[in-house]
């Protein structure tokens, strides 16, 4: 044969054999070929084991990896506020309420199972009121009240006419005689406010355990449901901008860049990681595959619903040939 006849046969084989893998790629042929695909890998994994699959030090490797080095560019932050603000500014949140979503039912089983955690409801009454925000506020409206009480609001005032004038009179001539017995009286208050405001903190904790029971709690979530259930979704636009939704955005990053560096992130990933091969590593990945729904069944019909439609794409079997041409070329010009 002579070198000429021998390039020519090379070069038909070549096209015949690339035509053969795009015909493969469309039709019946497709779904008969992705059909045996998954019952082939179905097989396969009726003999594979987790640990015999991957090792979990390279799982934790991979895991490290993402979460440490995954881009975060100014494109993806335009995308995410743009979503967002589309959601936002949806047409169809005008006729969307709490209620077309979450049925009633669902939402009352939601508070009471959120109600059941008393313990947890207990700490965080104590956290809040512990806080020195807290104790400031509570302080001042104590005193508050008692200087309205004893200036506007006492039996005395009320019940004998022209006390409360009186008062006021008598208040203004000792400010005038005594400039700062007002001031002297309402330190002498605030510093017997904050002598007992521990006190005080410990009796609104007890009122507050009293009264966030579970019973008042789904009262209290009624009242809300009441409120809300049949506000429309398009209220929301109303109270964010999408500057506003840009420096949310931009603060969930700049969260999320520090804490991705944090070691107890990372550790934790290691006892998950760790813990999932402990209870998984030995048991055939046929029957964890199947006990998570993804049975040989759905797979063969979850591929050939959509796969066909994909590959149609003029483009992308334009590429697809292209790849396929490329990679065989290379073996046909070693022959």
């Amino acid at each position: 044969m002579s070198e000429l006849s021998r390039e020519a046969l090379i070069a038909e084989l070549k096209e015949k054999h690339i035509q053969f893998v795009m015909s493969d790629l469309e039709g019946e042929s497709l779904k008969q070929l992705l059909s045996s695909e998954v019952v082939a890998i179905f097989s396969w994994l009726q003999s594979m084991t987790l640990n015999e699959l991957i090792d979990r030090e390279l799982v934790k490797e991979i895991a490290h990896h993402s979460v440490k080095h995954a881009p975060y560019t100014q494109r993806l932050h335009e995308v995410i506020v743009k979503t967002i603000l589309v959601g936002i500014k949806a047409d169809i949140n005008k006729s969307t309420t709490l209620a077309t979503i979450v049925p009633k039912d669902e939402f009352d089983d939601l508070v009471m199972h959120m109600a059941q955690y008393e313990e947890v409801r207990v700490d965080v009454i104590r956290a809040v009121l512990k806080s020195p925000i807290y104790s400031e506020l509570i302080s001042d409206v104590l005193y508050h009240g008692i200087k309205d009480y004893v200036m506007n609001e006492n039996v005395v005032t009320k019940k004998v006419p022209g006390v409360g004038s009186l008062m006021k009179m008598g208040a203004k001539s000792i400010n005038k005689a005594m400039p700062n017995l007002e001031n002297m009286a309402e330190g002498a208050v605030k510093k017997y406010i904050e002598a007992n405001i521990n006190r005080t903190l410990d009796l609104s904790e007890k009122i507050l355990n009293n009264s966030l029971n579970e019973h008042n709690i789904k009262k209290v979530a009624d009242h809300f449901w009441d409120n809300v259930e049949g506000k429309e979704f398009s209220l929301a636009a109303d109270y964010v901008s999408e500057s506003d939704i840009d420096k949310g955005v931009d603060m969930a990053k700049r969260l999320w860049l520090e804490v991705r560096d944090a070691e107890y992130i990372h550790n934790m990933m290691d006892l998950v990681i760790d813990d999932f091969f402990t209870r998984h590593g030995e048991e055939e990945l046929i029957n964890m595959v199947n006990e998570l729904g993804f049975d040989q069944a759905y797979v063969t019909e979850e591929v050939n619903r959509h796969l066909p439609d994909v590959l149609a794409k003029e483009s992308i079997r334009t590429f697809i040939e292209s790849r396929v041409r490329s990679n065989l070329e290379r073996f046909y010009e070693s022959a």
